[in-house]
């Protein structure tokens, strides 16, 4: 969601960190969830994450 925002880009060290990401009203990245969260129970929860972030996986990598 932070990428959507434009609060953050993986792909840029001089971005500003993750930590200080605030995505509050911005409206891509409500979309991006709104559209996640529309999907209900309909699909797994893994698979509507992966819509959010464009990922498979999930790892603890960002908590070690």
């Amino acid at each position: 969601m932070c990428i959507a925002a434009g609060e953050y880009d993986p792909k840029d060290v001089n971005s500003k960190p993750l930590y200080q990401c605030d995505f509050d009203n911005n409206k891509d990245a409500g979309k991006l969830f709104g559209d996640m969260m529309q999907l209900g129970f309909s699909e797994p929860w893994p698979v509507a994450l992966e819509k959010i972030t464009g990922n498979p996986r999930m790892t603890i990598g960002s908590l070690i």
